[in-house]
């Protein structure tokens, strides 16, 4: 479980003047806020005329108008909905940060608003792509009778979505996660909902604590012989500083390092589940948030100066690093196994808990993805065979997608690859 320590001096938006690096460098993917939004209504204006032919080119141009403003009118009454949110939040983000951090002056609260504003233009052009590109955001659910898959976090979010299309497939399904009676509540559901194909398990995981992954690898073993899908969904965001059991702060041990773990344990098992016509298929879940993420290696929990926001970056970047170091290596040993990396979506699920869009849910309900359409992508990179063998790509709307160019960094993959060996301590032998 995750525990809570004492908070170190924080300054919940650090000043780039006072950043240390041991590679001194800094993500190269750098955003602006656009100068006008992404949609623009047309207008027209249509003289008057007395003679009855120009009154019908009038109309019809009229009309033709009308439809144009109508097919603009969500994505403008988003933008209308996102600006004043944006504006709001920053101001009191601002004010609060002024008041916490008055004897470092402005210099802080500019890197402080400055960090707010990234992450509000990231998502905002998410969600407006997400609309976009929904008609590309669909999967198929072919039948996969006898093929096994573990999905952390299963019992809650988007993580319901995966299991029930997976059971949809007539794969047995594992649901790893701390909470073992709501797993048993969410397969209930899933049952009643007329969902009878595929079978359930649940075993216990908690993400915090590296012992418990360990164990439960031992204890999936004792049940199966091969895994065929494993599904690294589990994961928590803008949390405050804490640490895991095993002194690593809570977002980087939970969202990557831990399935990092998981994963190099499994891989026995994915590779003998394999074959050359069906590789095995690991997804690593990862977000939009990874843009605007670098790795701190000279403090990688991030005690100097916690910023929540740069701590979430960081361990969704880690996620893109380690999917392209593994795809590099499964192809080098000519492992039967492929691994992708997907980004949901921005989605209407409890993540977002402990940012103040927690105070808009229901507004958030309107224009984020729905966790069904959140988990569609992810069941894509699990099962679709459009993309068999195709690996170390990052999947956005069931495509593959720009990132953050850091991701493509061989020095930055080995090197954060051989930190998560001694964090994990373990051996990279497959």
């Amino acid at each position: 479980m995750i525990r809570k320590i004492k908070e170190p001096k924080t300054l919940f938006f650090r000043s780039s003047h006072t950043r240390t690096h041991s590679r001194a460098r800094r993500c190269p993917y750098t955003y602006s806020m656009p100068r006008s939004g992404f949609y623009a209504r047309r207008h027209s204006q249509s003289s008057q005329s007395s003679s009855s032919s120009s009154s019908v080119i009038a109309a019809v141009e009229q009309a033709a108008n009308n439809n144009a403003s109508r097919r603009s009118r969500p994505a403008a009454v988003g933008m209308l909905f996102a600006l004043p949110v944006i504006f709001c939040s920053t101001i009191m983000v601002a004010v609060v940060g002024y008041s916490a951090l008055r004897p470092f002056k402005l210099r802080f609260v500019y890197d402080f608003c400055r960090n707010h504003l990234n992450y509000n233009y990231v998502a905002i052009r998410n969600i407006v792509e997400d609309r976009l590109q929904a008609r590309n955001n669909k999967t198929e659910l072919p039948k996969l009778t006898g093929k096994v898959a573990v999905v952390t976090g299963g019992a809650r979010g988007i993580g319901v979505e995966v299991v029930r299309m997976l059971l949809q497939c007539d794969v047995e399904v594992v649901i790893a996660c701390r909470n073992e009676s709501a797993a048993e509540k969410t397969i209930a559901n899933i049952r009643k909902s007329g969902v009878t194909s595929g079978k359930t398990r649940v075993i216990k995981i908690d993400n915090a604590n590296l012992d418990s992954v360990r164990k439960f690898v031992a204890e999936f073993k004792k049940h199966y012989s091969k895994l065929d899908i494993l599904v690294n969904n589990a994961g928590i965001m803008f949390t405050p500083y804490g640490e895991t059991e095993d002194g690593f702060e809570n977002q980087y041990g939970v969202n990557y390092l831990s399935h990092f773990l998981l994963t190099l344990l499994l891989v026995p098992l994915l590779s003998k589940a394999g074959t050359e016509e069906r590789y095995s298929r690991v997804v690593n879940v990862s977000s939009c948030a990874h843009l605007l993420g670098d790795i701190r290696f000279d403090d990688i929990n991030h005690k100097k100066n916690f910023i929540t926001g740069e701590a979430y970056a960081q361990s969704k970047l880690a996620q893109l690093l380690f999917t392209k170091k593994l795809a590099k290596l499964f192809s080098e040993k000519r492992l039967p196994i492929q691994v992708n990396a997907v980004h949901p979506g921005v989605v209407a699920t409890d993540l977002f808990d402990y940012s103040y869009l927690y105070y808009f849910k229901p507004l958030s309900k309107i224009f984020f993805k729905t966790p069904v359409e959140g988990a569609t992508p992810i069941v894509y990179a699990a099962v679709n065979p459009t993309i068999e063998k195709k690996s170390g790509m990052y999947i956005s709307n069931c495509q593959d997608s720009p990132i953050n160019p850091l991701a493509d960094d061989e020095s930055l993959q080995n090197q954060l690859f051989d930190l998560s060996l001694k964090q994990t301590q373990i051996d990279a032998t497959f």
